[in-house]
């Protein structure tokens, strides 16, 4: 394996992994479909990695809203405002980090939540997951 680190290696790329099986089993957002993943090196390649569907279209980035036609930017406005209501009607009795049991249940009560900043932090060394008491969410 190789000995640069990778943030596929840390429980925030899992536990997004877990947060992308949700809202595909919860909600018609599209997300590409995830068709095999290691976190580890323990596997044919030697390294983490991630097979996703190739899903077409163009980033939010690269469009200029101003250029549209106005259909097609209440089009996209609609396709937007649909993706946030059916986020927001996803009920959660707490705040923490989702993730899902062997069982197959949906729970905080596994991890703590982890940001991004948190990985990052991590990944160029610093062991700020010591801090982090295991099991607890916010509630």
């Amino acid at each position: 394996m190789s000995s640069k680190k990778s943030s596929l290696l840390y429980p925030w790329r899992v536990e997004k992994r877990k947060l992308q099986i949700y809202v595909m089993e919860k909600t018609t957002i599209p997300i590409p479909r995830i068709h095999s993943y290691s976190i580890t090196g323990d596997n044919i390649l030697g390294l983490p990695f991630l097979i996703i569907e190739y899903i077409d279209g163009n980033t939010l980035y690269s469009i200029k809203l101003s250029a549209l036609e106005r259909k097609k930017r209440r089009h996209l406005y609609a396709q937007i405002s649909d993706i946030y209501i059916q986020l927001y009607r996803q009920k959660f009795d707490r705040i923490g980090a989702l993730t899902l049991t062997e069982n197959g249940n949906w729970t905080f009560a596994n991890n703590c939540p982890l940001t991004i900043d948190v990985n990052e932090q991590e990944i160029s060394g610093l062991d700020t997951s010591q801090f982090l008491v295991p099991g607890q969410t916010v509630s």
